[in-house]
């Protein structure tokens, strides 16, 4: 096979991997069904409804902020930080 036939080959292969990929992205009203943003409920996949959210920066209430919050849905915490020892290495 020569190189030119090589070449041709391979644009034709690109060419039906998307043409097919379009068609797959295409709902039946040939509108595409592609997402272009999804909102962090939905990328959870869960049902928020009935938690409270967190809209806005509120101060820490010690020792009240030690435990869980059970009226938010997810929590987590993290710190960031560097230790070192008494030579003052980490």
């Amino acid at each position: 096979m020569s190189r030119s036939s090589s070449i041709l080959t391979a644009l034709a292969l690109t060419a039906a991997l998307l043409g097919l990929g379009a068609y797959w992205l295409t709902d039946a009203s040939g509108e595409t069904a592609l997402k272009t943003s999804t909102s962090v409920a939905e990328a959870m996949g869960s049902d928020t409804t009935g938690y409270r959210r967190a809209t806005e920066v509120r101060p820490f209430k010690f020792p009240a902020d030690h435990g869980p919050h059970p009226g938010y849905k997810t929590e987590w915490w993290y710190v960031t930080g560097n230790l070192s020892g008494p030579d003052a290495q980490p």
